[in-house]
Order: structure tokens, then C-alpha cells, then sequence
């Protein structure tokens, strides 16, 4: 391969001039696949923490309206969604 910007004789392989450090062009072959952005799962967990937190704290204001069975199985629930 040729450099296209000072002619010099280069490696095909090579990803810079090694006489004047200019960039070769990449084939499209070797460049990197464009990496797909990640789901954000953030939001869904700050809303778990608040729903069981609004739960908590209603159980405690109201203890006689949940059983022993619902307050066990309530934060299961809410993290299955």
C-alpha cells in the first residue's frame, strides 16, 4: 500500500504512516462494529426502591391491613413487576 499523503511504501496492514504518521485508510473489514447502546435499567430500579419504600411506609401507618403473607410476598411482587 501506498500513503496517501507523503507516497512512502507501507505495511497493508499498517494504521499509521511510519514515515510521516499520517492515518491510513481501514478497510471495512477491520474497523470496529459500532457498539449498540445499552437499555438503561436505572429508572426502573429508582421506581422499585420508591414503590416499596410508599409501600413500607403505608404498612407501618396501617399494620392491621396487610397479613403476615401479603408483607412477605408484597416485595416479590414488586421486583417481578
Amino acid at each position: 500500500m501506498t500513503c496517501r499523503s507523503c507516497s512512502a511504501r507501507i505495511d497493508d496492514r499498517a494504521i499509521v504512516c511510519y514515515k510521516c504518521g499520517a492515518p491510513t485508510a481501514i478497510p471495512e473489514s477491520r474497523r470496529p462494529a459500532a457498539l449498540e447502546p445499552r437499555p438503561q435499567i436505572w429508572p426502573w430500579v429508582t421506581l422499585m426502591i420508591i414503590i416499596i419504600v410508599i409501600v413500607a411506609i403505608w404498612f407501618l401507618m396501617n399494620p392491621s391491613t396487610l397479613t403476615t403473607t401479603e408483607v412477605t410476598l408484597l416485595p416479590v411482587v414488586v421486583l417481578l413487576g
